[in-house]
């Protein structure tokens, strides 16, 4: 799979997560203890990913303000992600930082959609991006399942 559409097909994965996250209720801490699970797997198996392979790729093609950028937002949910993981989930707070972790993550996607996808399907050519879509694909599946064996 190139690496656009792997990408795309990674961020419904995540949306389709925190929005069932955002839809839970602090009477079922269970299963938004479930959800958050998830999605700290998929946004953090993404983000290392990222920061592996496509990042450099990002430099290497001349666009180090888009490496840097995917960069800073990926620390920024890791943060948010991180502060949800230490609130209990019946809290109140615990939907407030559900809902800006979604908007942060809803904000990136928006600029890499916009921005950094279309460019990176113009630069790189088919074969590079079907090479690139698989050490992505092949990277995130290792770390997914490394973290959900520490969960």
């Amino acid at each position: 799979m190139d690496a656009v559409t792997l990408l795309k097909r990674e961020d419904a994965k995540l949306l389709k997560i925190l929005r069932k996250l955002e839809d839970t209720t602090s009477s079922d801490p269970a299963e938004r203890e479930l959800l958050v699970n998830q999605a700290r797997i998929q946004i953090r198996a993404g983000q290392q990913a990222e920061e592996d392979i496509l990042l450099p790729e990002l430099r290497f093609y001349g666009r180090p303000e888009a490496a840097e950028r995917t960069a800073q937002d990926g620390r920024e949910i890791l943060d948010t992600l991180d502060e949800l993981l230490t609130q209990p989930p019946h809290r109140s707070e615990y939907q407030f930082i559900i809902e800006r972790l979604h908007g942060q993550v809803l904000q990136h996607l928006e600029w890499k959609e916009h921005e950094m996808l279309p460019w990176l399907g113009r630069i790189i050519t088919p074969e590079e991006a079907e090479t690139l879509g698989e050490r992505l694909e092949r990277t995130m599946f290792d770390l997914r399942r490394r973290m959900a064996r520490e969960v």
